[in-house]
């Protein structure tokens, strides 16, 4: 039985199952800031991280929905497959972010600076749009936008 379980922990481990630092998450956590850090497929459900520092941070697959992320700055970020459904997002800093694949449904964006960042693949329903900055934005049908350049 004892094989059997480390079997299967190696095997979660080597799939990218648990890829976020631990540390990472707890550096994030106890400041608001992990800049650079790897978060990949991290839980953050619900979090408060409103003015975090998440410049150039690995988000990618991390389940981020009813997350507020207010005012944070993520700039250079990778968020693909990030689940951010119906999550907060007013004037958060999206410069050059990797969105692409993102659920993004029902998530107020409104007043985010989108300068830069992929929203290939992006599911935008119902997204609250109001005043984002769209310029050299990747849209989700592939389009690039320059709208607010």
């Amino acid at each position: 039985m004892k094989r059997l379980f480390t079997a299967v922990a190696v095997a979660l481990v080597g799939s990218g199952a648990f890829a976020f630092d631990p540390a990472d998450l707890k550096k994030l956590n106890e400041t608001n800031e992990c800049e650079g850090c790897n978060l990949s497929n991290a839980e953050l459900f619900n979090d408060d991280l409103t003015k975090a520092n998440l410049i150039g941070a690995n988000l990618t697959d991390a389940n981020m929905s009813k997350t507020w992320l207010i005012e944070a700055d993520l700039i250079n970020a990778e968020m693909s497959n990030a689940d951010l459904s119906n999550s907060n997002m007013i004037g958060a800093d999206l410069t050059g972010t990797n969105l692409s694949s993102a659920n993004l449904s029902d998530t107020d964006l409104t007043y985010a600076n989108l300068i830069g960042t992929d929203l290939s693949f992006v599911d935008l329903i119902f997204a609250r749009m109001k005043g984002v900055i769209f310029c050299d934005t990747i849209m989700p049908d592939g389009n690039v936008k320059k709208y607010s350049c």
